[in-house]
């Protein structure tokens, strides 16, 4: 009687060790893949800023040349004077935007 007892024991025990181990190996993998996931969004996210980053560059860049040459056909007077003007409107309104951007702090 005393050997039935103790393999009914282990037995209570393995079951319990296995189930145990499973639920953990199960909740580690679940960690893990969620944890893949947001990575593959953030990265994904991360990727698209970056390249509507470019694009805006370099669609502000081609504006700023148009307008620079617009500006310089409607002056008529030095070959510069259309890119010194824009130029000098850009640098002011992002010296404008820096300068409200750290006084908000609401």
């Amino acid at each position: 009687m005393v050997t039935k007892k103790t393999k009914e024991t282990e037995n209570w025990k393995d079951v319990a060790l296995h189930f145990a181990v499973g639920t953990m190996r199960e909740l580690g993998n679940n960690v893990l893949r969620s944890f893949h996931e947001k990575m593959d969004r953030v990265v994904a996210s991360i990727a698209r800023k970056l390249f509507s980053m470019l694009l805006l560059c370099v669609g502000l860049t081609f504006l700023l040349v148009g307008l620079a040459r617009l500006v310089n056909d409607m002056i008529g007077g030095s070959s510069s004077m259309g890119y010194i003007l824009v130029g000098a409107i850009a640098i002011a309104t992002a010296m404008v935007l820096n300068i409200v951007k750290e006084d908000r702090s609401w």
